[in-house]
This record gives structure tokens, sequence and C-alpha cells, in this order.
């Protein structure tokens, strides 16, 4: 036999009445970060976005355990830079996107470290590769262990060799010298779940490969040196794309329009920010320095529903 209880009132058992209590049903509430309500075919859900390192408190939840859907991205990783007066030409592979994870998780009414990483600095002379990204996390308050943690972005290269890996890899840098063989460099490695590798860099013509984003992996320099595509999401409400792979030089688009785009004869071009993509590749003849596209930092979005 099926009873419907009421939040409170009497319910007839074999002729006796008694007084029922429903279970409280405590909202989750919680603080920290820029906060939004948004309406989704009439459900109505709370969003907290960290574009920098913050604080996250759950205050109350049912059974003192709080249901949130998260978005986490890490910051992507510089672009390549060119090396003046170099033989062969030097041209620089675009950055790597940071890591991208979406998903539930459980927390407890308690307080959360959100770190934001960074993004990674583009190449400059005379070094010869971007920066690394650096990774955004979820973890307990203070200091406690890391729930939910997304790799930053790997440099793209400017030099003769490979992209550095992460959470998408970088681009690898390519030059122009048709004495050279025109293998290909590989470019940096992703991390499964999160990203996707760079794409290689050649020789004659040099072209630097494109940093691997979210959506797919960079293209390589004979493909036209495109960073990887980024990832869609609506956690925030509206579409936005995240963690799109820098492009390579002297051409490379960046991927889904926030990577930074590759160049020939000025700085790479810088990613969208907090969106955690990578920088444009840089490269050119001559004496002038050209540098690498700054990465920009990741974001962390925390939501829920409150009616």
């Amino acid at each position: 036999m099926t009873i419907q209880i009421p939040s409170s009132g009497k319910v007839v058992f074999g002729g006796q009445s008694k007084i029922v209590m429903r279970p409280s049903q405590t909202p989750l509430t919680a603080v920290g970060g820029a906060t939004t309500d948004v309406n989704i075919n009439n459900v109505v859900y709370r969003t907290h976005t960290f574009t920098s390192s913050g604080i996250l408190t759950v205050t109350s939840a049912t059974d003192g355990v709080a249901t949130v859907e998260y978005l986490v991205v890490g910051g992507g990783g510089g672009g390549g830079n060119n090396i003046p007066n170099a033989s062969p030409v030097r041209r620089g592979g675009g950055g790597g996107a940071g890591g991208f994870l979406t998903g539930f998780a459980n927390l407890n009414v308690g307080s959360y470290d959100i770190i934001v990483g960074g993004g990674g600095a583009g190449g400059i002379s005379p070094a010869t590769s971007g920066t690394p990204g650096d990774p955004s996390k979820i973890s307990l308050y203070p200091g406690g262990s890391t729930i939910i943690e997304s790799f930053g972005g790997g440099g793209g290269n400017g030099n003769l060799a490979p992209g550095l890996p992460g959470g998408s890899g970088g681009g690898a840098g390519g030059w122009s010298n048709p004495g050279y063989a025109p293998g290909v460099l590989s470019g940096g490695t992703g991390i499964s779940g999160q990203g996707n590798p760079g794409g290689g860099g050649v020789s004659s013509p040099g072209l630097g490969g494109g940093g691997g984003g979210a959506g797919s992996a960079g293209t390589p320099g004979p493909d036209g040196q495109h960073g990887g595509l980024g990832k869609e999401s609506y956690i925030s409400g509206f579409s936005a794309f995240y963690a799109g792979g820098g492009g390579g030089s002297p051409g490379g688009t960046g991927g889904s329009g926030i990577g930074g785009a590759g160049t020939y004869t000025v700085t790479g071009n810088n990613a969208v920010i907090s969106t955690g993509s990578g920088g444009g590749g840089a490269g050119g003849p001559g004496p002038s320095t050209n540098d690498g596209g700054n990465g920009s930092g990741g974001i962390v979005i925390i939501r829920y529903r409150i009616s």
C-alpha cells in the first residue's frame, strides 16, 4: 500500500491516526566566487564562477551533503617564440590548452579551496618554449586532499624540439631549411580524458605545430598548424567554449576562436582570457625577437539547482 505523506499531518493506520513528519529538505546554500542565478527550462540553478583562486563554502545541504555540477579548466600553455638570426629560421608551435573536466561531485558542508591555474607565458629569447599553464583544482580546505584537478596546458616549442606535455600538449617547433629532413617533430602529449596532443612541426617550409585542445588534437605543419578545438559547455546557462589550442607559426588559427593565432613576423597572439586556452606561436627571420603568445588562465564553475 502506498501512503502519500504530506510535510506534516495525520495519516490513518488501522483506524488510529498518527502525526507523521516528512524529513526536512534543507536547500543547498553556498558562498564564494561570482554568484549568478539562471533559469533553464523553468528550473533555476545557481552558479559560482571563479576566474581567480578563492574559497567556496557550502553552508547547508540536505543531510549535510551537496551534489554539485562542476567545470574545471586548467591554465593554457604559452606559444613558442622565434630565435633571432637563427639558421635555419625557427617557427614557434602553439601552446596547448589546459585540461577540461566536467561532471558531478558530492561536497560536504564546509569550505573548499578553489585554485584557478594561471596561463603560461609565451617563449622569449633566449628561451625557446612557451611556459606550461598551471593546474586548476577543487580541494578540501585548509590544506586537504584534492577532489578535482585539471592539468595545465603544455608549452609550444620554438626550437628544433617537440612540444611540451600537459592537459593538452603544445605544438612542436618548425624550421625552414631544405637541407634538413622533412620529418615531423612530435607535439606534446595530452592527458587522457582532459585534452589532446599538440601537432608536429616540419622543415621546408618551416611550420610550427598547433597546440592541442580539449575537443581535438592540434594539426601538424603540413595541415595548416591550427590549434585544436575547444569544448562547449552550458554550465553557465549559455553556450561558451573553453580550452582551445594555440595556432602554430606562421599562420595557424587558434582553436574555436579562443586560442591565440600563430604569426610570422610579430609576437604570437594571446589566448582569450579565462578560457584556459593556448597562446599562438611566433616566428620570423632576422635579428628581431618575436615572443610567443601568452596562454590564458583557467576557470572553475560550480552549479546546483535551487528550485
